[in-house]
């Protein structure tokens, strides 16, 4: 007695037996194919639970897929240029999408019809270097039911030793809105924190915000360079110094009032030499025969460029 060889493919559908068919046995028998199907559906079921498939489509140009290069298949994408993938509309489907591009390009995966992610309906998703998705087709939908990169991150500011993958340095650069599409996205949902260009370059402590760019093809990167991150006050009334209540917002160094009570006593008061000095009677201190008077004095200037606690410096990183 023999089995049924599996092959790890998911057959479109199970053939119903008509009844005019022959009863035939052997492999390619037709009272041997719903079985054979199914054991095929099976395995390719199993492995998917497993994280693998038996076979992988390889995308190196902007493609549109077709059924066969779906189902059962990893899609690999390479290439060093923007590549866009579409995926058509199917009965069902699961399959992984992997990245590998260079020169930090992205590529554009677009559905015929409906892609969800992040309770978002979209038309179309974004991938970059290294990430990679898995989408299964829900009746009506493209869902994405598993993610690996900065697909719900992007915009997200950190500091590191070193630049991540798929990050940029917030130096104030203008960076090209069809090079990095996903943080021009983000840009756009930051209402007053992404100003004009002219405003962040002619208007002094605008440097924390994004910037429009040229209006067209370009927008700026805030500029975090050599500065500290503190919370918004947003009502708390501790913080009323910043320039601006917004993220992105620049507050100039200060130190908080106070005052210093430094001097000598004047032995002659009424000494005309010693008239151009400000003097001042401590009156409230002392009283009777030992009142004094005191002379303030400048003391010479002390330390450096500007107040700061003890740090370490890191990259200031956003998300791409």
């Amino acid at each position: 007695m023999s089995t049924l060889p599996e092959e790890n493919n998911w057959e479109a559908g199970i053939y119903l037996i008509e009844e005019i068919d022959l009863v035939r046995g052997g492999i390619e028998g037709i009272s041997n194919r719903q079985a054979r199907e199914l054991a095929n559906r099976t395995l390719w079921l199993k492995n998917s639970q497993r994280g693998f498939h038996s076979d992988l489509t390889l995308v190196t140009a902007t493609k549109t897929l077709i059924y066969a290069e779906i189902i059962n298949k990893l899609i690999l994408v390479n290439g060093s240029a923007t590549i866009q993938l579409t995926l058509p509309s199917i009965d069902v489907s699961l399959t992984g999408i992997k990245a590998c591009i260079q020169n930090n390009s992205l590529f554009n995966v677009t559905v015929s019809g409906t892609l969800r992610f992040d309770v978002v309906n979209k038309s179309n998703i974004y991938l970059a270097a290294g990430e990679t998705i898995e989408l299964v087709w829900i009746g009506d939908k493209w869902l994405v039911r598993e993610y690996m990169g900065n697909l719900k991150d992007v915009g997200s500011t950190f500091f590191d030793y070193k630049q991540r993958q798929n990050t940029l340095v917030c130096n104030g650069a203008a960076i090209n809105r069809a090079d990095y599409p996903r943080l021009w996205e983000f840009a756009q949902t930051l209402g007053s924190s992404l100003i004009t260009d002219a405003d962040w370059n002619g208007i002094p402590g605008n440097k924390g915000f994004f910037s429009s760019g040229n209006g067209s093809s370009t927008f700026r990167l805030p500029d975090l360079r050599s500065m500290f991150i503190r919370g918004l006050d947003l009502g708390a009334g501790i913080d009323i110094g910043r320039m601006t209540e917004l993220p992105g917002g620049f507050e100039p160094d200060e130190f908080k009032l106070h005052n210093h009570v430094s001097g000598s006593p004047l032995q002659n008061p009424g000494d005309p030499r010693q008239s151009d000095h400000y003097t001042k009677r401590l009156s409230t201190d002392l009283t009777g025969p030992n009142e004094y008077s005191y002379i303030n004095r400048r003391t010479d200037d002390a330390g450096g460029l500007e107040t700061r606690p003890k740090n370490i410096g890191l990259l200031p990183l956003i998300k791409v």
